[in-house]
């Protein structure tokens, strides 16, 4: 019996902000005589999608948080969902939205509307994989073999992921997006990007805030950033690579490459002279390409359907901890020995988190046997005695043994606050967050993410409607 959990997606970036709901459906991926592996079912749904807004910015230029707030709320409402009824998901803030001054502050206020065990996050490395996710770019990998970079190009940057038969191999961002430049209503310049201003004085083109330059100008000026976009994408490709990977667009500009407009500043920025830059680039060099079918909402949808992970039957946990957020993951060299590992994350916590929780991520562990079990629990024990790290104590295993792993600790020490997680793919993210029990108690939906704002903010003042 599969089990069901509403999930949202919540996307607000430079340019647009959107929303989708999905219905993910969790599945036992294992036959009847192994240990149970949960995963996200591929017949998982998209329940609703929301228009694309145009980003509310108040006249300083940062977010207008009320705003924000109230167009999402207002999107539950013609969704018909109630926000205690969505279990997990992802509320994001992506490209150059996430510096701006009351980022943090909004996202935290959007994560309680949508539920509780939704993750508040930022970050370029996320963004990419989410958006090489959503726009089915990693799944097509996955399923033919094959390798795949996913560039999603939005309004304040772009956002590329790299995928070998499923795996991700790198990701990375480049400050360049549709909104480079921005025109006030009249065609005038009214803001350069500050790696669009570098660009232009290397190139001596003579763009200025307050000019009206000619179209010609902005043409060259495009085709600049389009070369800039492809040329990192070519020069992040590994020497030894026989070929080049199979290159996807998504985002607003991959969009504009599929159906271009007629009136170029439609949208008070250069996002169609890019499209155009860029379609004539990739003709020119010959590229294999495809553009997304989902292309200007890849990001929502890989935040609404693909963030969430389930950390198996062999989890070991207290539920009276749960739900947990923020968790900063402590990592180790691969093939380290555990009492090496847990020397380094010493090291590392009495220097680094002191004032929180966080998840200790332990090396490949040979626990098949019982005195390999029972050495590995009281090293880790000795380890918490030691630092008196802040409770509860979350550990990530790679193998099937949390459980196992979690009652020998238990077994040694009763009362203490333990949680133990297997089979999670722990990508490349910074922070862990884990949700309320599934299936009877025996599953976790687990977030990994990157977070780029501060744990302790000042959220903003929402007036109720």
């Amino acid at each position: 019996m599969k089990q069901e959990l509403l999930s949202v997606g919540i996307d607000i970036g430079t340019t647009t902000t959107h929303l989708v709901f999905c219905m993910l459906r969790a599945e036992n991926t294992r036959s009847v005589s192994q240990i149970p592996r949960q995963r996200i079912a591929a017949d998982s749904k998209i329940l609703y999608q929301s228009p694309i807004f145009f980003t509310p910015l108040d006249q300083d230029g940062n977010i207008d948080a009320p705003a924000v707030y109230r167009l999402v709320e207002a999107e539950y409402r013609r969704a018909s969902i109630e926000p205690g009824a969505v279990s997990c998901g992802a509320a994001i803030i992506t490209g150059e939205s996430a510096a701006r001054r009351n980022a943090a502050a909004l996202i935290a206020e959007l994560s309680r509307l949508a539920g509780d065990f939704v993750a508040a996050s930022a970050g370029a490395e996320l963004e990419s994989i989410l958006a090489a996710r959503g726009s089915g770019a990693s799944a097509f990998s996955r399923r033919t073999g094959s390798r795949v970079r996913n560039i999603d190009i939005g309004g304040g940057t772009t956002n590329a992921a790299t995928f070998l038969s499923g795996e991700l191999e790198n990701a990375w961002c480049l400050d360049f997006g549709g909104r480079f430049i921005r025109f006030s209503e009249d065609g005038i310049v009214a803001s350069i990007s500050p790696s669009a201003q570098q660009l232009f004085e290397e190139l001596g083109l003579e763009i200025n805030c307050g000019d009206k330059p000619r179209e010609c100008l902005l043409v060259e000026s495009a085709n600049a950033v389009a070369f800039a976009i492809l040329d990192a994408c070519l020069e992040s490709d590994d020497d030894q690579m026989q070929a080049h990977p199979q290159y996807w667009f998504s985002g607003g500009v991959a969009e504009l490459i599929k159906e271009s407009e007629k009136n170029k500043l439609v949208f008070g920025d250069m996002g169609v002279f890019l499209a155009d830059a860029l379609h004539t680039e990739l003709e020119r060099r010959g590229l294999s390409y495809k553009i997304s079918d989902q292309a200007i909402r890849a990001t929502v949808i890989g935040a609404g359907s693909e963030i969430v992970q389930l950390s198996g039957h062999t989890v070991f946990v207290d539920e009276a901890l749960l739900p947990l957020k923020n968790l900063p993951l402590l990592r180790v060299p691969k093939g380290a020995s555990l009492a090496s590992c847990l020397r380094e994350l010493h090291g590392n916590y009495v220097d680094q988190f002191e004032d929180g929780p966080v998840a200790l991520i332990l090396p490949d562990l040979p626990l098949h046997t019982y005195k390999a079990l029972c050495e590995a629990a009281e090293q880790i024990l000795g380890f918490i005695e030691a630092v008196e790290p802040v409770a509860p104590h979350v550990f990530v295993t790679r193998s099937d043994s949390a459980m196992a792993l979690g009652q020998q600790i238990r077994k040694r020490s009763r009362d203490l606050p333990l949680i133990v997680l297997d089979g999670i793919d722990l990508l490349k993210g910074d922070y862990l967050e884990i949700g309320r029990t599934i299936s009877g108690g025996l599953t976790l939906p687990v977030i990994v993410k990157t977070l780029v704002f501060p744990d302790q903010i000042e959220l903003p003042e929402v007036k109720e409607k």
